[in-house]
């Protein structure tokens, strides 16, 4: 988003994100020593969503992809306003958890357990939205199969047998 005028709140983005076995994903933040969602400030000229979709890819190693926008969570830092926006994500993809300084520790929990183990209320309440929400959306949510081109048979040759007969 820029550089923020002063009064103006921080913008963040994240998700509440579950996997196949709907479980949901927490990280731990060394700097803060903290269990939360996967969540980040917005780059210059990046929409709420987008933003989501890149930090919870870079804090999980998911790839999120939005089903449906949960609310946004208000909350002041030194003085200064912070507003978060939160999606419910389904995991379509996982690459491997890499550590890093920002955060260390990824955990897939039950979202029962996720509940004790968040350390902020106010995604608490968040993920309390998600999980009244993601049973009907994991059933719902279509599911891509791709099937190998080799596999399947091809117009033009099935077409000129016709035409030779």
């Amino acid at each position: 988003m820029g550089k923020r005028k002063d009064g103006a709140p921080i913008l963040a983005a994240g998700g509440v994100v579950f996997n196949d076995s709907g479980r949901v994903a927490l990280i731990h933040r060394p700097a803060y020593d903290d269990w939360c969602l996967p969540k980040g400030k917005l780059d210059k000229r990046e929409s709420e969503m987008q933003a989501a979709v890149r930090e919870v890819m870079e804090e999980t190693g998911c790839i999120g992809a939005p089903q449906k926008f949960l609310g946004t969570v208000y909350y002041e830092i030194d003085g200064k306003p912070k507003l978060v926006f939160f999606w419910l994500m389904l995991c379509r993809h996982r690459r491997k958890f890499m550590a890093n300084a920002e955060v260390d520790a990824l955990v897939w929990m039950r979202p029962e357990v996720a509940m004790r183990r968040l350390d902020y209320v106010e995604e608490r309440h968040v993920l309390e939205l998600a999980m009244k929400s993601a049973p009907r959306i994991a059933v719902a949510a279509p599911v891509v199969v791709r099937k190998k081109l080799a596999k399947l048979p091809r117009r033009r040759k099935a077409a000129r047998k016709k035409k030779k007969k």
